[in-house]
């Protein structure tokens, strides 16, 4: 595969997993939660029969994805809610991928192995 390839394949990964998330936004009924946070019961659909199945699909391949995504899918029964995984503003790494060697959080947004680079900027 070329690079030009590539960047294809990771663009077309990048609308999937948007267009999954906004799945579930869109096709599962809001459910309240009493902290403010939105949630999703994915055992009835919003409008149209067979809703849910899209929204279950989409919260599947969510799953499936794992700490790849910029969020994680929290699952409590049939209702989910979408958290943020926190990444490091220099190099990316979250709790699930680490820098090699190790890192850890020194700020909301950044990790041991880069306290130097952030410096220089």
């Amino acid at each position: 595969m070329d690079h030009a390839e590539i960047r294809m394949l990771d663009l077309a990964v990048a609308i999937a997993d948007h267009t999954a998330r906004s799945d579930v936004e869109c096709y599962a009924r809001i459910a309240s939660n009493p902290i403010g946070q939105t949630r999703y019961d994915l055992s009835q659909a919003q409008d149209v029969p067979g809703d849910e199945v899209v929204a279950q699909r989409a919260a599947e391949y969510i799953r499936l994805r794992g700490d790849i995504l910029p969020y994680k899918l929290v699952c409590v029964d049939e209702t989910v809610f979408f958290e943020d995984v926190r990444s490091c503003r220099v190099c990316g790494c979250t709790d699930g991928q680490a820098c090699p060697g190790g890192c850890s959080w020194v700020g909301p947004d950044l990790c041991s192995a880069c306290v130097d680079e952030a410096q220089e900027d």
